[in-house]
């Protein structure tokens, strides 16, 4: 070297990020993306959009290859929240006197949708139908909401937690 070329001009910059441009390699690309795309969508992850992402064949087969084993994680639709077998949820409360909070009214123009998405919550076993004698009304937040309002009862019944945590899930 003569001192004038900088050492990096000679290395080529191609990354996961980038790739040559050549028609081949682009009608390369263009067929592995639909093979990881058709791959996906076998497993019904069609709504995970790979092809859109500015990155080369070689990336989107290793992620494709990342998600096939963990597929099971991954939502197929807006009501697949997980089922977390391996655990019961408990809340310690200071006086084991059941309570019943009074029913709080829906407004007219949501009970239809209220219905509908309770039959449906309930139809994938997300909610059951329940005859404890611990009772709250249910609570609506609109979804622009994202904090739902503090359950004054139900928190000064529950147990204050030792390690100063939130009650947490306990093996079954």
């Amino acid at each position: 070297m003569d001192g004038t070329d900088p050492v990096w001009s000679a290395v080529p910059l191609v990354s996961c990020s980038q790739e040559a441009t050549s028609d081949a390699a682009v009608m390369e690309r263009k067929r592995d993306t639909c093979a990881v795309e058709e791959n996906l969508k076998l497993l019904g992850l069609s709504s995970l959009d790979i092809g859109s992402c500015d990155v080369s064949a070689q990336c989107k087969s290793q992620l494709s290859g990342l998600i096939v084993p963990y597929e099971d994680i991954f939502s197929r639709h807006h009501l697949d929240c997980g089922e977390a077998k391996a655990f019961v949820h408990r809340i310690h409360l200071t006086d084991h006197r059941p309570f019943r909070l009074p029913f709080r009214r829906v407004p007219p123009s949501q009970y239809q949708k209220l219905r509908q998405v309770l039959s449906e919550m309930e139809q994938k076993d997300i909610i059951r139908k329940s005859t404890s004698e611990y009772t709250s009304p249910l609570l609506l937040c609109l979804e622009e909401e994202w904090r739902p309002p503090h359950l004054h009862r139900l928190s000064l019944a529950e147990q204050e937690d030792p390690e100063g945590c939130t009650p947490s899930p306990s093996p079954a």
